[in-house]
């Protein structure tokens, strides 16, 4: 067994654990626990673990520039630099951390096993929480057996256990419930890793609906094997569609004094303001209002700011985030100088609320750069749970994501530069507001059936005389000018949506800036985000909740889309090629 010892610089505090190798160095505490001071790692490496000698292996420990320990050991940098290939290829940017319908997050992490002569890339989910128990371990055996691929552990880290490896701890202990999968080195190379990770992705989101604690497991077991291997459960969440543009309706045909009436009469700034007052009372949240329409609010890292906005003379609700700040751009030189931008735009595919860009800190375009979050409510009808929900939605992508992208980008988080600023923390703490909403949710608030939020929008949309074309997975279809539209009615444990999806260019000639073009663009619109699926096709998406859904809200947001992707299509066209979304 390796051994990893951490001992503080400024006290005498120490605390000593054994370990084995398999890929990466563990670190138990960020911080010491007694002082707050930097910490040393020492570590002690067992030959047989890792496959060289101790000495060799302790040379190859580096820190990072937050001074956290990485391993730079030949197999781990030779299996990253290939992640990291084969991820440019498939997705468009090297992100080793993605969302699976806004239900769990997915890793990606080098796993080397010498003993078992095992080497590729490991799979890792946080699929839930359970407390340790011998009833605990049975149904994991019982799980684990009916899984198509992978298995469930109980740990108090997944990063820290090898593949097959049992931990014992004292019963009653709260654990978390890790999905993990070994991909072979063999399939990252031969190019199977991608549907191999596709499975494993859907396997994760599936379970982590399922295991949100011991009771539920017994409640909702996975269907057993039958003869052949079992599929994974199907989970319904935002994705392409297949009509033909020639059957599509046209969006642009909806009339601008139509929508007027719509609005009319609507709210004006003080009245959404004191809106937002009340539901932080409604909500036993402490106002925090440093100027008149601007509240703050913080979750663990995250610091998230609503304000009131006016946007082409209707009053928004602005959900803001500044993920990281002081990225320092120019450090991104040769191939990786587009880094920063593609690893934005791709994530924006997968983000379901809300949408990341990256601009200057200051006015002009020179450096520091910052990375925000952000989500635009209309404020016509925002009602008490659409801006709760929206509201812990946005703070747990914030809190979740600026740990992501600090790997990538540098910089640092919002708590970070508190602390460097001397400055105390600001804003409501938002910790019970979503614990809340996890287990009881609002009075009066329910997540409605995707078939009867379909029902409704076929409605809405007939009051507004548009016709109504589905295909054959429940889709609507628009067409706006040359853009194609779709709009796909799906929901996970917290809500029901609507995911609107321009197909704004496919297939494009020349990906040289195109990822900074769309960072462009977004920094100058409020609503929806354009992104890069793929490396080479831009979308634009936006995702609006259905459970208590107006008419307002539907149909500013397909116009609101339809226009946008409609005007930049053909921009983005001639300056990187490719087909527009209504072309054939």
């Amino acid at each position: 067994m390796s051994k990893l010892t951490e001992r503080c610089g400024g006290c005498r505090w120490q605390i000593s654990r054994h370990f084995k190798y398999h890929g990466e160095v563990p670190v138990e505490h960020p911080i010491c626990p007694s002082c707050g001071g930097e910490l040393i790692w020492d570590y002690a490496f067992d030959e047989v673990e890792v496959g060289m000698s101790p000495e060799a292996m302790e040379s190859f420990i580096e820190l990072d520039e937050v001074g956290f320990p990485l391993d730079r050991s030949p197999a781990v940098v030779r299996l990253g630099a290939l992640l990291d290939a084969r991820l440019e290829a498939a997705e468009g940017a090297p992100l080793r951390v993605g969302n699976v319908g806004g239900v769990v997050d997915v890793e990606l992490r080098p796993y080397v096993d010498y003993g078992a002569g095992v080497q590729g890339v490991k799979v890792i989910a946080n699929v839930g929480e359970s407390i340790y128990s011998m009833g605990l371990l049975e149904m994991l055996a019982r799980l684990n057996a009916q899984l198509p691929l992978g298995s469930v552990v109980a740990c108090d880290s997944a990063y820290g256990l090898p593949i097959g490896a049992v931990e014992l701890y004292a019963f009653g202990a709260e654990v978390g419930l890790y999905y993990q999968h070994v991909i072979g080195v063999e399939a990252l190379e031969a190019g199977g890793w991608v549907e191999e990770h596709a499975r494993c992705r859907q396997v994760a989101a599936a379970l982590s609906r399922q295991l949100r604690s011991a009771a539920r497991m017994l409640e909702a077991p996975l269907p057993r094997r039958a003869g052949a291997p079992p599929t994974a459960p199907q989970i319904e969440e935002p994705g392409e569609g297949g009509l033909d543009a020639s059957d599509s309706m046209r969006l642009d045909e909806l009339q601008d004094g139509l929508l007027e009436d719509l609005f009319a009469p609507g709210p004006d700034d003080e009245e959404l303001i004191e809106r937002v007052r009340g539901f932080q009372e409604a909500l036993g949240l402490v106002i925090c209002e440093p100027s008149p329409g601007i509240f703050r609010f913080r979750r663990d890292s995250a610091r998230v700011q609503v304000s009131v906005i006016q946007r082409s003379g209707r009053y928004l609700a602005r959900y803001s985030a500044v993920l990281l700040s002081g990225v320092d751009l120019e450090g991104f030189e040769g191939e990786d100088a587009s880094l920063p931008a593609r690893a934005l735009t791709a994530l924006n595919g997968e983000v379901v609320t809300g949408r990341c860009l990256i601009e200057p800190e200051g006015p002009g375009d020179g450096g520091p750069y910052h990375v925000v979050f952000e989500k635009t409510l209309l404020g016509t009808d925002l009602d008490l749970s659409e801006f709760a929900l929206t509201l812990a939605m946005v703070a747990e992508e914030a809190d979740r994501m600026d740990d992501i992208l600090q790997s990538t980008l540098g910089g640092m988080r919002a708590d970070e530069v508190e602390v460097q600023e001397g400055e105390a923390e600001a804003g409501a703490d938002l910790s019970a507001l979503i614990r809340r909403l996890a287990v009881e949710g609002l009075p009066g608030l329910q997540r409605r059936p995707v078939a009867e939020v379909r029902a409704e929008v076929r409605h809405m949309l007939e009051e507004i005389r548009l016709p109504v074309e589905e295909d054959e997975a429940g889709d609507f279809w628009f067409v706006h000018g040359s853009a194609r539209v779709s709009a796909r009615v799906w929901q996970d444990e917290r809500a029901t949506s609507i995911t609107l999806r321009a197909q704004v260019l496919r297939e494009v000639e020349r990906t040289v800036g195109l990822a900074e073009a769309l960072n462009d663009v977004n920094r100058q619109i409020h609503f929806g985000a354009f992104v890069l699926a793929g490396g080479r096709h831009v979308d634009l998406v936006e995702t609006i909740l259905a459970d208590d859904l107006a008419i307002e809200e539907l149909a500013y947001a397909l116009v609101s889309i339809g226009q946008l992707a409609d005007t930049q299509d053909d921009r983005l066209k001639a300056l990187f090629g490719g087909q527009m979304g209504n072309e054939r």
